[in-house]
């Protein structure tokens, strides 16, 4: 009896194994975008952890936007209306075997089941009677991979220009620069910066240096740690497109497993920027943010 109590789970296993395979599956969806399975005659809405198979159909609208990834973990996004045959859609991927993308691809698609994100707008802004502080959206203490790094902040009411600071480890001033704008891009090759292992990061408004973020820090890895790094990194480099959002996407998952959340937030940024017109770009990127306790 044990025997065959066995076999039966076994084969539930392998089962439930199989019903988890797909070929395609949907990562972000923008516009009225349907499907069809094999077995149905009924279209029905596209939503972001759909799968399809071959047999399967899918029907693009106007001014629309579907980004699909494959069981490899390659990447691609349906922008021209019409209804595409899954079938030819996995012959224009090219090579099926599976890569490390995949790995990522499903740490992203994990993040969808947590709980969602309050609706992303770069027009958030603090009050500053109630709260007179600059909230930089970045941890108080983390590792860099990366030479360009993205410092993004909650915007004050009004209009306001900030001044950025830059500190080596004995908080002596090392770059001083204004902006308008919420974020800022800092690239740690500049001279004044590319000999420093540790810089302490601060933001204050120009018209009253009071009103500031408080320091954050951001150390660089050391070369053990990049190397070790590397090793999974360049194969996975070579797998995706930089210009691409949606491996943006799985790049920022990478990074996120590895507790590189600066380097995270670079690639959600780029992503955004990339299809500025996607919201489910800038919900994952607020969803990130909230699961690392940032916003």
């Amino acid at each position: 009896m044990r025997t065959i109590l066995i076999a039966f789970f076994s084969i539930c296993a392998s089962s439930a194994c199989f019903c988890q395979e797909y070929v395609f599956r949907v990562m972000v969806n923008k516009g009225s975008n349907q499907y069809k399975k094999e077995s149905g005659t009924k279209w029905q809405m596209v939503k972001k952890g759909v799968s399809f198979n071959i047999g399967d159909w899918i029907r693009i609208a106007d001014d629309a936007y579907l980004g699909l990834v494959h069981n490899s973990g390659k990447t691609t996004a349906l922008i021209n209306p019409g209804v595409f045959e899954i079938s030819k859609l996995e012959s224009t991927i090219g090579l099926k075997k599976k890569g490390i993308a995949a790995k990522y691809t499903e740490f992203v698609f994990n993040t969808f089941e947590k709980k969602s994100a309050v609706p992303y707008t770069e027009k958030e802004v603090v009050t500053r009677g109630a709260e007179q502080k600059i909230h930089l959206l970045l941890p108080s203490n983390a590792n860099v991979l990366n030479r360009k790094v993205i410092l993004p902040w909650k915007p004050l009411q009004d209009e306001n220009t900030y001044v950025v600071t830059v500190m080596g480890i004995f908080e002596d001033v090392l770059l001083q620069e204004e902006t308008n704008a919420n974020r800022f891009v800092l690239d740690l090759d500049l001279a004044e910066l590319n000999q420093e292992n540790t810089l302490i990061i601060r933001v204050s408004l120009k018209e009253n240096a009071e009103v500031q973020s408080g320091e954050h820090v951001i150390s660089t890895l050391s070369d053990n740690e990049i190397d070790i790094l590397q090793s999974e990194l360049l194969p996975l480099m070579q797998e995706i497109s930089q210009e691409s959002s949606l491996d943006q996407i799985i790049l920022a998952g990478f990074y996120e497993q590895q507790d590189l959340l600066i380097d995270a937030i670079f690639c959600y940024q780029e992503a955004i920027r990339l299809s500025p017109e996607v919201e489910d770009f800038k919900e994952m990127y607020d969803n990130f943010m909230i699961r690392n306790k940032l916003k």
